[in-house]
């Protein structure tokens, strides 16, 4: 059983992270197909080591990785446009993690692994 936090503060570093390395995410298709990846491998490892429902450690992962979006984009100057930034940002990654929780899923069937 994973604990609420480890999901939430792994997508916060991994949000503050990426854009320490590469900027705000969104600003080039690399930085969206590096962060699309980042966020569903992590989901698949956050599902696989949870319990049963993989609801709450990715609903966690999420929250977690949208605070720290927030934060990069607050922090290096919002613009006029930021609502619908953070809005865009937020359905791009709940996208990545709800693949990474699918393809953890059909791994873990696919082993007869059933949680």
């Amino acid at each position: 059983m994973v604990p609420r936090v480890i999901p939430f503060v792994t997508g916060l570093l991994l949000s503050l992270g990426v854009h320490r390395v590469s900027g705000w995410w969104l600003d080039s298709g690399r930085g969206v197909a590096v962060m699309m990846l980042m966020l569903a491998a992590t989901s698949m490892l956050v599902v696989w080591r949870s319990g049963r429902s993989p609801i709450r450690p990715a609903a966690h992962l999420w929250a977690g990785s949208y605070l720290g979006m927030i934060a990069a984009l607050l922090s290096t100057g919002a613009g006029t446009l930021w609502p619908i930034v953070l809005v865009v940002a937020g359905m791009l990654s709940a996208v990545a993690i709800v693949l990474g929780v699918l393809a953890s899923r059909a791994i873990g069937s696919s082993r007869g692994n059933h949680r």
